[in-house]
C-alpha cells in the first residue's frame, strides 16, 4: 500500500489543518443554535475555500456525526 505525505504548501495539508481545528472546537455537539449555526457557517466557508468532492465529504461526514451524537442524546 502506498502512502502519502503532504507537502505544507499544498491543498490537502491546508485543508486538514483547517478541518482539524474545526473539528476540535465543535467536537462536543449540542442541539442548540449557538452549536449549529457557527458550525454550519465555518462547514460552509471551509466547502468553499476547498471545493471538490473529497474535501465535501469529510465536512459531510463530520456534520454527519454531530446530527447523530445529538440524536442519540435525546
Amino acid at each position: 500500500m502506498a502512502s502519502v505525505r503532504f507537502d505544507r504548501t499544498s491543498d490537502e495539508f491546508r485543508f486538514f489543518t483547517e478541518f482539524w481545528q474545526m473539528v476540535q472546537k465543535y467536537y462536543l455537539p449540542d442541539d442548540s443554535a449557538e452549536y449549529w449555526e457557527p458550525l454550519l457557517t465555518d462547514a460552509a466557508m471551509l466547502g468553499k475555500k476547498y471545493d471538490g468532492i473529497f474535501y465535501r465529504n469529510i465536512i459531510q461526514g463530520f456534520l454527519n456525526y454531530a446530527e447523530e451524537y445529538c440524536k442519540e442524546k435525546e
